[in-house]
């Protein structure tokens, strides 16, 4: 049996500037999941929380990343999905998201939630059994008018 080409990895001072350049890069081109924009200072701060924040590769090319916080008792919140629009139909997206749902399995929190613009990953965040709902059914959850929130109860 072969390696697998997709996977998911720690985020390290040598690779934290790529992070930056994906996230930059597939905003830009609507691959995000946000609009938002985020300061150099969010960037570095992932470095702290490493187990939150991942780089998505396929074949060993980085290629997406994600971000997560657990928001309160119950859920962990995407903060950050992102993949090159070249890689989006590669599973990449999908990995990254089963990053998150693992991670706030193996922590014991019952929910994961995500704010998005972009229809696109809207409707692959849907596929996975994400539903939309209402911003005051995440408590501790910094609604942005313009985005639709998803939960996923897991």
């Amino acid at each position: 049996m072969g390696r697998s080409i997709l996977a998911v990895d720690d985020l390290t001072v040598n690779n934290i500037g790529t992070f930056a350049k994906i996230l930059d890069f597939s905003r830009s081109k609507n691959s995000s999941n946000t609009s938002f924009e985020f300061t150099e200072s969010w960037v570095e701060d992932c470095l702290e929380v490493k187990e939150n924040c991942k780089l998505g590769y396929y074949d060993e090319i980085a290629v997406g990343l994600i971000k997560t916080a657990f928001i309160n008792d119950t859920t962990v919140y995407i903060e950050a999905l992102s993949v090159l629009p070249e890689y989006l139909e590669h599973g990449v997206f999908e990995k990254l998201v089963d990053f998150a749902i693992t991670h706030a399995k193996s922590n014991n929190f019952q929910k994961v939630a995500v704010q998005t613009n972009n229809p696109q990953f809207e409707s692959r965040l849907i596929e996975k059994g994400f539903l939309a709902a209402s911003p005051d059914s995440v408590e501790n959850l910094e609604a942005r008018p313009t985005e639709t929130v998803l939960i996923l109860d897991i």
